[in-house]
C-alpha cells in the first residue's frame, strides 16, 4: 500500500531536516495580512508564515497518522495495540499527540505504525505478534522502540504486518510476518515449527539498486535505478504481476514494466507510476481497483484508463488513488463506504475524482475503508470509513465526500461571525460593520492573530414626490429606486444618483443633494441621509381660436377648465379629455383640430400641445 516517496519529496524532507538541525528556535506564526480594512460583503483572503503543518499523511487500517513540519507526529482513529502511541489505548476522534521527535515520516500500518527519524534510524509501536515493530519482540503490543540495525533508512514502507526500509547503498532491509515470503530473504517463515516471520530487520535477497520500495498486504515490491519493477511475497491474487498466482520468497521482475519512478501495494494488487505520467497496475480486480474498466485479474500489468498526467499513487486494501498533476485527487475501486470520496457508495472500474480536492499533494489509501489526502494549503481531508474516528475531524460519521482533519493545518476563527465569517482555506466574508479578531491556529497549537475592521455603514435613502413618476439609479451598486430605494453605503462613500422621469412626466428639481445639476444629484454618505426627487405629470396648453363673422357672438366653455394660460388658452395634465362645447348653436358651423366632434361638441385628449378652432357664421365649413 505504501509507495516510495518520488525524488523531489526526498528532497524537501532532507531540506526540512538540515534547516531545523541547526537548533535555532523556529520564528513564531504570522498572519497576513495585519489589520485590513474591509467593505461589508467584500472578501479577504488570510494567509500565515512559519507554520507548523502536516508534511505527509498515512491511512492505517482503522487509523491515521500525519507527520508535521517540526519534527512531531500526531494520530487519529482506533488506539485497541496502542498504534496512536500517545501512551492510552483510548480510541480518539481527534488527533493525538505521538511521543515521538525527530520524525521525517509516519507510515500507518494495518495495527502496527512505524516511523522514519531524520537520523536515518526506524522506531516502530503497536501490534507485534508477528515481529512486525522490529523491536525483537514478538509480544502483542508496545510503545514505539527503535528497530534495531537500521541506520542511513531514506524510505519506509509498511504492509499489514511487515515494514521495510530502503538504506543509503540502496539495499532493502524488511522485518515482522513472512510465512507468504513477503520479507524477501529467500526462504518463507513455518509458524508450524519457528516464527510466523523476524522480529529484526532481514536483508532481502538480490537486490541493491533499489530506488523506492512499497509494501501491499503481504507482498513487497521496489523500483530498481533501470526504472524496472521486482516484487516478492504473497501471489494468491496474481500481486506479483508475473503471469502466475504462486507466491515468491524472493524477489522477481514484473514483465512490461519500464520507466517506473514510483511503486504502491493494496491487499492484493500493485500499481506503478511511469515517468510518463501514465499507471500500470496488475493483481486482484474483483472491485475494479485496476482501473482498466474491467473486473478481471490482472496476471500481467494492465493500464489505468484516462490516466496520463498522474505524480503520485496509493493502494488501498481493495481501491487505489492518484494524484494528477494539477492537483486533483482520482480514485478507483471498491467504494462500500465511500471510500473513493465520490459522493456515493458505488465501486468503480476506472477512476472517478474525489470531490472537493483542488490541491493535494499527498494522498493515501488505507488498509482498511477510508482515504485521506493533504493539500497544499496543508490541511488534510479524509473520506470513507470512519467508525473509529480515524477522520480525525471529531466525529466517528463515515462520510462518501471529504471531510476536514480538525487540527492538521491551519484553524481559522472570528471572533465575530456577525461582523465576518472566514472558511476552513482562511477566507473571510465582511458581513456587517464593526471589528472582529481573526484567529489562526496551526498544528502545534500556536496562534496568530489580527482584527479585521469593516467600514461603518449609513443609510442613503431616496423618496419620490409629485404626481408624476420615475427612477433614481445609483452610480454605485445598490440604489434602483422604483425597486430598491435604500442603500446602506461606507461611511464617507460619495455617490451620483441620476433622475430619469418616465414618458408621462417631468423631472423638477432635487432636495438635499450636496450639489445637483439637472438630472444627477451628488451627495457624501456621512450619516444617515434622505434626499428627495419630484417628478409632475406633463402639462399641454390647448388653444381655441374663433373664426366666421359670427365669431364675435360665439362662445366657447371648457370641461374641465384647466390652468388659465392666457387668452383662449389653458393647461391640462397629460391625458387629460377636454370636452369643449361651442354656442349658440345657431351660429356654430364646426371644428377643426378634435380627436372626436358631435354637433357643437369637440373631445381633445391632451397627449401634446394641442389647437382646435370653432367656425361661427359666416365661415360656412
Amino acid at each position: 500500500m505504501r509507495g516510495a516517496r518520488i525524488k523531489l519529496g526526498a528532497v524537501v524532507v532532507c531540506a526540512l531536516w538540515l534547516g531545523l538541525a541547526g537548533g535555532a528556535q523556529a520564528p513564531s506564526l504570522q498572519i497576513t495580512p495585519l489589520d485590513p480594512l474591509l467593505s461589508v460583503a467584500r472578501v479577504q483572503q488570510f494567509g500565515v508564515t512559519n507554520a507548523v503543518l502536516p508534511t505527509s499523511v498515512s491511512a492505517g487500517g482503522e487509523y491515521t497518522c500525519t507527520t508535521l513540519s517540526n519534527g512531531t507526529a500526531r494520530c487519529t482513529g482506533r488506539n485497541q495495540f496502542r498504534q496512536l502511541a500517545d501512551g492510552t489505548w483510548n480510541n480518539s476522534s481527534v488527533l493525538v499527540t505521538t511521543s515521538l521527535t525527530n520524525v521525517s515520516q509516519v507510515v500507518a500500518g494495518d495495527e502496527f505504525a512505524c516511523a522514519l527519524l531524520r537520523d536515518g534510524t526506524v522506531s516502530c509501536w503497536g501490534l507485534g505478534e508477528s515481529g512486525q515493530r522490529g523491536d525483537g519482540l514478538f509480544t502483542t503490543f508496545a510503545d514505539p522502540a527503535v528497530v534495531g540495525g537500521i541506520s542511513g533508512a531514506t524510505a519506509l514502507a509498511s504492509g499489514y504486518s511487515h515494514a521495510c526500509v530502503l538504506l543509503t547503498d540502496r539495499s532493502l532491509q524488511c522485518w515482522g510476518r513472512n510465512d507468504l515470503g513477503e520479507l524477501g530473504t529467500g526462504t518463507f517463515a513455518d509458524p508450524m515449527t519457528g516464527p510466523v516471520g523476524s522480529a529484526v530487520p532481514v536483508a532481502v535477497t538480490g537486490i541493491s539498486n533499489a530506488v523506492a520500495i512499497a509494501t501491499g498486504a503481504y507482498h513487497t515490491c521496489a523500483v530498481l535505478a533501470d526504472a524496472t519493477v521486482q516484487c516478492w511475497g504473497a501471489n494468491g491474487g496474481a500481486q506479483l504481476g508475473d503471469g502466475t498466482i504462486t507466491s515468491r520468497a524472493t524477489p522477481a521482475a514484473v514483465p512490461g514494466v519500464t520507466n517506473a519512478i514510483a511503486v504502491t501495494g493494496g491487499g492484493a494488487h500493485t500499481c506503478a507510476l511511469r515517468g510518463d505520467g501514465t499507471v500500470l497496475c496488475w493483481g486482484d480486480n474483483e472491485f475494479g481497483q485496476l482501473g482498466d474498466g474491467t473486473g478481471a485479474r490482472g496476471y500481467s500489468p494492465v493500464q489505468v484508463a484516462g490516466v496520463t498526467n498522474a505524480v503520485a499513487i496509493a493502494g488501498g486494501w481493495r481501491h487505489t488513488c492518484a494524484i494528477l498533476a494539477d492537483g486533483s485527487a482520482w480514485c478507483w475501486g471498491q467504494n462500500e463506504f465511500g471510500q473513493l470520496g465520490d459522493g456515493t457508495t458505488t465501486s468503480r472500474a476506472t477512476p472517478v475524482r474525489v470531490l472537493g480536492i483542488p490541491t493535494a499533494r499527498n494522498v493515501t489509501a488505507g488498509w482498511w475503508h477510508h482515504s485521506c489526502a493533504l493539500l497544499t494549503d496543508g490541511s488534510v481531508w479524509c473520506w470513507g470509513a470512519n467508525d473509529w474516528g480515524q477522520h480525525g475531524n471529531g466525529t466517528t460519521i463515515s462520510s462518501t465526500t471529504p471531510m476536514m482533519m480538525v487540527g492538521a493545518g491551519i484553524s481559522w476563527t472570528s471572533s465575530s461571525p456577525a461582523v465576518a465569517t472566514i472558511d476552513s482555506r482562511g477566507l473571510a466574508t465582511a458581513v456587517d460593520s464593526g471589528t472582529t479578531t481573526i484567529n489562526a491556529t496551526d498544528a502545534s497549537g500556536a496562534v496568530a492573530s489580527t482584527t479585521l475592521t469593516v467600514r461603518p455603514r449609513a443609510l442613503l435613502s431616496v423618496a419620490r414626490t409629485g404626481g408624476g413618476g420615475g427612477s433614481i439609479i445609483s452610480d454605485l451598486a445598490g440604489i434602483v429606486c422604483g425597486v430598491d430605494c435604500s442603500k446602506l453605503y461606507d461611511v464617507g462613500t460619495t455617490v451620483t444618483l441620476t433622475a430619469t422621469p418616465n414618458p408621462r412626466s417631468t423631472f423638477r428639481g432635487w432636495s438635499g443633494c450636496d450639489s445637483a445639476s439637472g438630472l444627477t444629484c451628488t451627495v457624501t454618505v456621512n450619516a444617515a441621509t434622505t434626499v428627495t426627487a419630484r417628478f409632475e405629470l406633463k402639462v399641454f396648453a390647448l388653444t381655441v381660436a374663433k373664426t366666421g363673422l359670427g365669431a364675435p357672438l360665439g362662445t366657447v366653455t371648457w370641461s374641465p377648465q384647466g390652468a388659465d394660460c392666457g387668452g383662449d388658452c389653458s393647461q391640462h395634465t397629460i391625458d387629460t379629455v377636454v370636452t369643449l362645447t361651442a354656442s349658440p348653436s345657431l351660429l356654430f358651423t364646426g371644428w377643426t383640430g378634435c380627436d372626436s366632434v358631435s354637433g357643437n361638441v369637440c373631445t381633445v385628449k391632451m397627449s401634446d400641445v394641442r389647437s382646435v378652432t370653432a367656425a361661427f357664421l359666416g365661415t360656412p365649413q
